[in-house]
């Protein structure tokens, strides 16, 4: 690997934008996009950003278990209280779906139907979320929310 492309490596660990590593890395911004793909492809700079990643990993404790479990607090800890933060329990178990492949339903998995199912829930969650609100009665004899929650 040449003093470039080691350029690249670190700077792609910086944002994990190869564009802009490239340009960083000093290659030319005319084809920086194009450069840094082609960087990401190369077998030696693709084994030295992911062992660049694990030691990373590591040095910073942040492992797929940590990140899971803390995605399932948040998940718990919106949907509890007073006023419920459905915006960050859906985000939370969005992400942990995806972790699990429950969005890329396959033949194997029998899951034909998951992407109504999704739905389902949402739209559960929301009319939830629409029957807790509170409302007034305006002065034009309109129902109005006293609070905004989105």
């Amino acid at each position: 690997m040449n003093a470039k492309q080691r350029a690249f490596v670190t700077e792609y660990l910086v944002d994990l934008n190869a564009t802009q590593a490239a340009k960083r890395a000093g290659y030319d911004s005319h084809s920086a996009y194009s450069q840094g793909q082609r960087l990401l492809k190369n077998d030696e700079v693709k084994q030295a950003v992911d062992a660049a990643m694990k030691d990373r990993a590591q040095r910073t404790t942040l492992t797929q278990e940590y990140v899971i479990q803390r995605l399932m607090v948040i998940a718990e800890q919106s949907m509890s209280g007073d006023k419920p933060d459905y915006k960050s329990a859906l985000r939370s178990l969005e992400l942990l779906g995806k972790h699990i492949g429950l969005f890329t339903p396959t033949k194997e998995q029998g899951l034909p139907d998951v992407d109504f199912a999704v739905r389902c829930q949402i739209r559960r969650l929301l009319l939830e979320r629409d029957t807790q609100q509170k409302t007034v009665i305006g002065d034009n004899g309109h129902n109005l929310p006293t609070e905004r929650s989105f």
